[in-house]
């Protein structure tokens, strides 16, 4: 789960600019024009949704669904005893509760709601991680540190020299970057508190509100300057608070995610380049920060309780697996948990996540190509760097290393809630070649841990739309395989690849000149995931095939 673009993202918040998620909270607190949009019809509401209101509404309203879905939501956790999502949370029946013994004979014990694959056995968890790339220079700088000229590696080991050569520029960058930031970040903190101290002083007060907005009373030219500091702060939303949370953030890149001594992962105290060292990891499967437990409710939160957000399909279970901290995920766990999810019944499998390394690439397609033989659809954000995935690779990816395209795979780009030149998130990954789909990512309000609330963007939050249509469509439709489901939702998605708009760019809104293209060069289909298109399409299919239509027949029970 990484944090793309924590530079520009920092910048923003010093530069007084616009941040690209909003604090937890109340609902009350959010903009409720954006609560549950991406459920909503564009002839209906007008609202660039995915038509799951109308789905409801005129389809399945009194029907039952022939089948109960599991989704395993590899991710950081699943906070479920939120009461959005207690009542949907997967179960191991097979499994006898905190006895201590792996009674289904899995190779997991007491994994009652799934597992936790960034563990230790005694309870611990790794909360934050390296990047792949300080991971892999840190593994090849012994190796290439004294080479002067590239024609003095041996022609076995050029491969890893050029990824050893992008990942020390990368290490370097990032690093000297960051390092700019925090004396930036000192030197605002300095600034910022020693004007308040004058101010407090000048005025005999701590309630400077008034102060700020009335009319300058003085000649002290220090006492004016702060007046205006302080006051372009307070303009801009710049608060303490917000100070101190970019000065957070910029520590935790340096101090973790950036640090090549940094190694969270002896706590777990495994192999992680040995697939076949599995004896790690616990049952803990509650959310480490909040996405995992945002991701899941945006599939599965409580339709019928009119409280907070409604999820796509809320008679799903998800199945928890913990594999993601904040950094670069190991593909070790990644495809121990894909594993897992196929060899305990998830017919879908989310993974809103993402690196530009994959060193074990192998232990990942072999995963995958299970899961495509177990006949379960794979379902990716394509990722939040502004980027063509024509010209870089952003993994997991549905293109194995034997050459073969998986057919389960489905990638997924993010859109507003208007079809206009910023439907287009800035921040989604693109490519008609490599990118299949678009869905909701922008301004989307989900679920905190603690029953709070959290507006964010990003492809994270486009997959578990994709995710929860194909659970919709699946429940109904049981005798779909995998790869039809996958072309029944690309196929019937809403059509908007002559629009256009302005192409994804980290510099969208600052001195770019933005560039317009055709929404149809973003992705293979140039279109929105749609419900109840993807019904319609269903039906035709069932119908050609000799099967009786879920939707026409009172034989179904849940």
């Amino acid at each position: 789960m990484r944090r793309f673009n924590v530079i520009v993202g920092l910048l923003l918040l010093i530069n007084f600019g616009y941040s690209q998620s909003f604090p937890v909270s109340t609902l009350d607190s959010l903009n409720k024009e954006n609560l549950n949009w991406y459920n909503l019809d564009q002839v209906e509401d007008g609202i660039e949704g995915v038509s799951v209101n109308k789905t409801y509404n005129l389809l399945i309203k009194d029907k039952k669904p022939a089948k109960k879905i599991t989704i395993a939501v590899i991710d950081s956790g699943f906070d479920y005893t939120h009461p959005d999502l207690k009542e949907r949370v997967w179960i191991n029946i097979d499994e006898i509760p905190d006895n201590g013994i792996d009674d289904d004979h899995n190779g997991y014990i007491d994994d009652i709601h799934g597992w936790n694959f960034i563990g230790s056995q005694n309870g611990e968890a790794v909360m934050y991680e390296t990047y792949e790339e300080i991971r892999l220079f840190r593994k090849y700088h012994p190796l290439f540190k004294d080479v002067a000229d590239k024609k003095e590696v041996p022609s076995d080991l050029k491969k890893k020299y050029e990824v050893y050569l992008k990942c020390k520029e990368f290490y370097f960058r990032e690093r000297t970057e960051h390092h700019k930031m925090r004396k930036n970040l000192q030197k605002f903190g300095k600034n910022y508190l020693a004007s308040l101290k004058i101010l407090v002083k000048h005025y005999g007060t701590e309630k400077l509100d008034k102060v700020l907005t009335s009319k300058d009373d003085t000649d002290d030219e220090i006492v004016q300057n702060a007046k205006k500091f302080i006051l372009r702060c307070y303009q801009n939303g710049m608060t303490w608070k917000k100070f101190k949370q970019a000065k957070n953030l910029n520590d935790i890149e340096l101090d973790k995610h950036l640090n090549i001594h940094f190694n969270p992962r002896k706590i777990i105290a495994d192999n992680p380049y040995d697939l076949t060292d599995i004896n790690y990891g616990n049952n803990d499967v509650m959310d480490l920060s909040f996405h995992g437990t945002f991701v899941s409710a945006i599939i599965c939160a409580n339709r019928m309780n009119d409280v907070g957000i409604d999820g796509i399909n809320d008679k799903v279970d998800i199945m928890a697996l913990r594999a993601i901290s904040k950094g670069d995920e190991y593909d070790k766990d990644v495809a121990l948990a894909i594993r897992y999810a196929v060899d305990n019944g998830a017919q879908i499998i989310n993974m809103s996540f993402g690196k530009r390394f994959s060193p074990e690439k192998e232990f990942v397609d072999a995963a995958l190509k299970y899961a495509q033989k177990k006949n379960v659809l794979v379902v990716q954000g394509a990722g939040n760097e502004s980027a063509d995935l024509s010209k870089v690779t952003f993994y997991p990816t549905d293109r194995l290393n034997n050459g073969e395209t998986l057919n389960n795979y489905i990638k997924v780009g993010a859109t507003s809630r208007t079809a206009n030149l910023n439907f287009c998130g800035s921040f989604t990954n693109y490519c008609n070649k490599h990118v299949d789909i678009l869905a909701p990512g922008v301004d989307i309000i989900s679920l905190y841990p603690k029953s709070r609330y959290y507006q964010g963007n990003g492809t994270s939050f486009s997959s578990p739309v994709v995710s929860g249509v194909a659970a919709l469509v699946w429940s109904y439709y049981p005798k779909l395989k995998a790869s039809e489901l996958k072309n029944i939702l690309l196929k019937s998605s809403t059509d908007y690849s002559k629009l256009k708009v302005l192409k994804p760019s980290k510099k969208r809104g600052k001195n770019e000149k933005p560039k317009q293209v055709k929404f149809k060069t973003l992705s293979k289909t140039g279109g929105v995931v749609n419900a109840f298109n993807a019904f319609s399409m269903a039906a035709e299919l069932y119908e050609k095939k000799g099967y009786v239509d879920p939707l026409h027949t009172t034989e179904i029970s849940e």
